[in-house]
């Protein structure tokens, strides 16, 4: 539930903001993933910032990148962000 109150009030600033990016379900369910993986600095992350522009192609291969410095010590995090790509994506 916090992690869907971090997507659900970064949706809603944008919104106040005039900005409305066409987000699937899908694309809210990795969001609210990652989230849950990275707490409220997703709101900073170059991924948001990317679905902020609208730019979908950019943030599906920023989450593949996001958190990579840690793959080697967390190996089910590179796991992770392979689902959340393919999530975002499908």
């Amino acid at each position: 539930k916090e992690a869907e109150s971090i997507i659900n009030r970064i949706l809603d600033q944008w919104e106040k903001e005039g900005i409305k990016p066409q987000i699937t379900q899908n694309m809210y369910d990795a969001m609210v993933s990652m989230a849950y993986n990275m707490g409220p600095g997703i709101r900073k992350s170059d991924f948001i910032q990317h679905v902020k522009r609208g730019d979908f192609k950019g943030a599906k291969e920023e989450i593949l990148n996001t958190s990579s410095y840690l793959f080697d010590e967390y190996p089910g995090l590179k796991t992770r962000r392979q689902k959340e790509y393919e999530m975002f994506n499908s």
